[in-house]
């Protein structure tokens, strides 16, 4: 249950992401560019003046502490993004293999239907197919 509400949040996240990123002109997404990039240097020298008055570092100790602590926030962010991947794949995997099912299902369940029909009904499906198919070439081709 809990698996299936994520994978519709992150389906969700990512569909609405694209979304966004194509119906925006040029100016917003810059604008939203600028925006992701203010708030990441926001939340670094945040960072910075935690760790100087806390560990009582001078500068280039305290960016060195930073960065690590950023780059295991980056590293933690990769890892759940990986196994994101993996799951998706796993998904996509099960629907695919689904989907095969459902098409022999399919076919069978059509095989035994065409094999009961009398001579007249088999007549009948393919006067009508041929009809059909007689009016989509007019009308492609016309």
């Amino acid at each position: 249950m809990i698996l299936s509400i994520n994978r519709k949040v992150a389906f969700s996240l990512i569909l609405a992401l694209v979304i966004t990123v194509i119906a925006l002109s040029d100016a917003a997404l810059h604008l939203l560019l600028e925006l992701m990039h203010v708030s990441f240097e926001l939340f670094e020298q945040t960072l910075d003046l935690i760790v100087e008055h806390t560990f009582h570092t001078d500068r280039h100790k305290t960016q060195v502490i930073v960065f690590y602590i950023m780059f295991s926030i980056a590293c933690y962010g990769l890892y759940k993004l990986y196994k994101l991947s993996q799951m998706l794949h796993r998904w996509f995997r099960e629907c695919s293999e689904s989907l095969a099912i459902s098409w022999l299902l399919l076919k069978k369940e059509i095989s035994a239907y065409w094999q009961t029909l009398p001579a007249i009904g088999k007549t009948k499906w393919l006067m009508g197919f041929s009809a059909g198919v007689t009016c989509m070439a007019f009308w492609i081709l016309m």
